[in-house]
């Protein structure tokens, strides 16, 4: 329900369809081309879940960044006030996903 609001907003363009959120059962992943564009999708996910509850857990929450570059850029998104911790690799549906690096294959 909550995730209906960010419907429309500007995600990823995978095949010429935008996608900002992936979902499976209760966890989910926001994406977003840039920083900006991410913080939007989080402030109305934020709003919604404080309207809705439960409240959105910035401690549980956490920023993986990707880029063509050597050195992903910095992530400063905040959850009301908090902010949220910057990571080079996440647990998704029991899986460990690691940023792109030359040696992410030998882990």
């Amino acid at each position: 329900m909550i995730l209906r609001n960010i419907y429309g907003l500007r995600g990823i363009r995978i095949g010429g369809v935008n996608i900002n959120n992936l979902r499976y059962a209760d966890d989910t992943v926001l994406l977003a081309e840039s920083e900006s564009e991410l913080q939007a999708i989080l402030d109305v996910v934020t709003d919604a879940n404080m309207e809705m509850g439960p409240d959105l857990n910035a401690k549980q929450t956490e920023c993986m960044t990707t880029s063509k570059n050597a050195d992903p850029p910095t992530c400063n998104l905040t959850s009301n006030d908090e902010k949220i911790k910057q990571v080079s690799s996440l647990k998704y549906l029991g899986y460990i996903q690691y940023l792109p690096t030359e040696n992410a294959c030998q882990k």
